[in-house]
C-alpha cells in the first residue's frame, strides 16, 4: 500500500502540466484515505501508525481521532461492534477482564474474554471503575489515586492529588463526564458525611487541575457513581440513613456547572422502592426493587419530564441484600428492543415485547463484579508534552 507521501509524490510528478488539476486531485486522494482509515477499527489504526509520518499524523489529529469516534459510535449504536465489557472481578484476587458486548448480546457459543494489563494490576487494594466516557475509563483506588485510562490503546493518566483536609475522614461520591461545549473530560469528587456536603471539587483533563465548585442546596447522600446522560452527571440520592424513603435524582451539568433535581417517576408510595439509576443511550433509566422479589425498570424517553418516564419492564428476581441491589447497572439497548443489565452477579437480558428472559451463556460471575461499557477509541489521556512512560505493554 502506498503511503500519503508516495502517492503525492506519483500525482505530482505525473501531472506537472497543470498544478491546479493537480492540487484538486491529492486533496480528494487524501479526503479518500481519511474516510477509509476512519472507518477501521482502532487495532488496524494502531498498527497503520507505523507506514510513514504522514500516517502517523494523520492517525493521531485531534481532528482524526474525533471522526473516528463518532462514526464507530454511529454505525455501532444498534449492534455494538466496537464495545466491549470491563468486567472487575473480586474474587479469588482483584482482576480486570474485557469481551465483546457483541457475543453477549447475541449469545454466541463461544464468548472469548482475556486479561488487561491495567495501571492498578500489582494492587491487593480494592478499586473501583468509576465511569466510562468515549473510551476513556476512570478508575479509583482508596482516597488518593485516580486514573484516566484507554484499554485500547494501552495509555493512562494519573490524575494529581486532591489535596483536601476532608479527604480522608469524609465520604467520596464519584463522577466522570465529558463537557462537549469546552471538549472537555471532566472528574466530580464530592466529599460529604451522611447527609452534609462539606466540599465539590472538579478536575479538567484540558487544565489538568482540581478546582473547588458550589455544593448542592439539597442535603441528601449520593449513592453509587454519577451517570453520564446529556451533558450531566445523574445520581440517586436519599434522604433517609436507612435507605428506605425519600428518593430523589441529582444532577450536574459539566458545561455550566449547576445543580438540579431530576423528577422520578411516582412509582409507588413515596416511601417505598430504593431505587437504582443508569442509562441506556441517551435516556436517563432506573431500576426499582418494589418488593424483595420484584424489580421495575423505567426509562425517561424526554429528558426533564417527569410524564415521559414509562415502565418498560418488571423482572421477578430475588435481591439477596440491599447492597447487592444497589450495584445492580444498566447498560444498552440491542438492535431487537432487548436490554441488557446486571443484578448482583447475573447478567440479563429482557424483552419488554413478550416479557421474556435470558441469560447469556457467560453469565455467571463471582461475587465483587463490577462491569462497564466502554467503545474502542483513539482518545488519549495524555496531552503532547507529557511523557509516554505513563503507556502499558
Amino acid at each position: 500500500m502506498l503511503s500519503l507521501e508516495e502517492l503525492n509524490r506519483e500525482n505530482i510528478e505525473g501531472k506537472q502540466e497543470n498544478p491546479e488539476s493537480d492540487e484538486q486531485e491529492i486533496l480528494a486522494s487524501f479526503d479518500f484515505l481519511t474516510e477509509i482509515l476512519s472507518r477501521l477499527p482502532v487495532k488496524s489504526l494502531l498498527r497503520f501508525k507505523s507506514v510513514s509520518k504522514s500516517w502517523f499524523s494523520l492517525i493521531c489529529s485531534p481532528e482524526f481521532i474525533k471522526s473516528h469516534l463518532s462514526l464507530s459510535a454511529k454505525n455501532n449504536n444498534t449492534d455494538y461492534t466496537n464495545y466491549r465489557v470491563m468486567l472487575r472481578i473480586a474474587q479469588p484476587e482483584f482482576n480486570l477482564k474485557d469481551c465483546s458486548l457483541k457475543s453477549l448480546l447475541h449469545d454466541e457459543s463461544v464468548i472469548e474474554e482475556s486479561d488487561l494489563d491495567y495501571p492498578m494490576k500489582d494492587s491487593s487494594i480494592s478499586f473501583l471503575i468509576e465511569g466510562s466516557v468515549n473510551g476513556l475509563i476512570c478508575l479509583v483506588r482508596g482516597a488518593e489515586e485516580l486514573v484516566l485510562w484507554n484499554p485500547s490503546i494501552k495509555t493512562y493518566k494519573k490524575l494529581p492529588v486532591l489535596r483536601s483536609k476532608m479527604r480522608d475522614s469524609y465520604r467520596s461520591t464519584y463522577g466522570f463526564g465529558y463537557d462537549e461545549i469546552h471538549d472537555d473530560y471532566k472528574v466530580v469528587c464530592i466529599i460529604s458525611r451522611l447527609h452534609d456536603f462539606k466540599e465539590v471539587n472538579m478536575y479538567s483533563l484540558k487544565n489538568n487541575s482540581w478546582q473547588k465548585i458550589d455544593c448542592p442546596r439539597n442535603g441528601a447522600r449520593l449513592i453509587n457513581s454519577g451517570e453520564f446522560v446529556n451533558g450531566r452527571l445523574h445520581w440517586a440520592a436519599t434522604a433517609d440513613l436507612g435507605l428506605e424513603r425519600g428518593w430523589s435524582i441529582t444532577s450536574f451539568d459539566l458545561a455550566n456547572e449547576k445543580w438540579r433535581k431530576v423528577e422520578r417517576p411516582c412509582y409507588r408510595e413515596e416511601r417505598d422502592g430504593v431505587l437504582v439509576l443508569g442509562a441506556l443511550g441517551s435516556n436517563v433509566s432506573m431500576i426499582c426493587n418494589n418488593s424483595t422479589i420484584q424489580v421495575d425498570v423505567w426509562i425517561m424517553n424526554e429528558y426533564g419530564v417527569k410524564e415521559s418516564w414509562t415502565k418498560m419492564f418488571t423482572i421477578n428476581y430475588t435481591i439477596r441484600t440491599l447492597v447487592d441491589y444497589l450495584f445492580s447497572q444498566f447498560f444498552c439497548l440491542s438492535k431487537r428492543g432487548e436490554f441488557l443489565l446486571r443484578l448482583e452477579s447475573v447478567f440479563l437480558i429482557c424483552n419488554p415485547k413478550d416479557n421474556s428472559i435470558r441469560f447469556p451463556e457467560y453469565a455467571e460471575f463471582s461475587d465483587g463484579l463490577l462491569a462497564e461499557i466502554y467503545i474502542e477509541s483513539l482518545v488519549c489521556p495524555l496531552s503532547q508534552n507529557e511523557p509516554r512512560t505513563q503507556q502499558l505493554r
